[in-house]
């Protein structure tokens, strides 16, 4: 709860803790997050409360048995069509 206050919205942390899955809620936006600030070169610097993810060119991975989520970032949405993200299979 504490992480997630601090690196949420409150309207987004709202959603988390009022979806079904307040965990795997909480990783879709970790993910978009990290992926946008990594896109624009910035790092997990300043206020990340303040990086909004709804308007942004996202396309997410879930592997839900394996436990990953994973959020890939693109300033052009026509080049996340048709991507694929193989998870590895771990010993």
């Amino acid at each position: 709860d504490e992480v997630a206050r601090a690196v949420l919205s409150p309207q987004e942390y709202g959603k988390v803790i009022a979806s079904g899955n307040p965990a795997l809620e909480f990783c879709r936006y970790w993910t978009k997050k990290e992926s946008w600030l990594k896109m624009k070169g910035k790092g997990l610097t300043g206020d990340i409360r303040t990086v909004a993810v709804d308007d942004k060119a996202f396309i997410t991975f879930e592997d839900l048995q394996k436990g990953y989520v994973c959020s890939v970032c693109c300033s052009d949405d026509r080049f996340l069509s048709g991507m694929q993200i193989i998870f590895p299979t771990l010993p």
